[in-house]
């Protein structure tokens, strides 16, 4: 039968200087660092105030969906950015979806991005682990 095709893009960065707040993850062979699902959401509700694309508002779908808190990921970008971002312009771009592409968002995935910002009462407190990758 027919194998339907996927594709990953991965991003290598190097010297990242706002830090992280989780712990790396090893890929099984052991060959490569991933960032945690922790730092991964604070780097999300970053980007989308900077573009609007139907690929990072997925991204941000799914971790909630696998459990990833969105106020730790909201007060890690906090302490990653300082005032250069705010949660509250995070959450009121969460919910719009008439920019860029983000009309092809699934129905799902814009349900669970409403739900998740609605249910944000407070931002979780976290802290800076390290300003480095290791």
């Amino acid at each position: 039968g027919d194998q339907e095709h996927s594709h990953v893009k991965v991003s290598f960065f190097g010297a990242i200087g706002f830090g992280r707040v989780g712990e790396p993850d090893m890929t099984d062979d052991g060959v490569m660092q991933v960032a945690s699902l922790d730092d991964l959401m604070a780097t999300k509700v970053k980007v989308i105030l900077q573009r609007a694309e139907a690929k990072d508002y997925r991204d941000i779908a799914e971790m909630v969906r696998a459990g990833v808190s969105l106020p730790r990921g909201l007060a890690a970008a906090r302490e990653f950015f300082g005032a250069a971002f705010q949660p509250s312009e995070s959450l009121k771009a969460m919910v719009y979806f008439a920019d860029g592409d983000l009309r092809t968002l699934s129905r799902a995935d814009r349900e669970t991005l409403v739900k998740a910002v609605s249910e944000v009462r407070a931002l979780a407190p976290v802290a800076v682990l390290s300003r480095h990758l290791r």
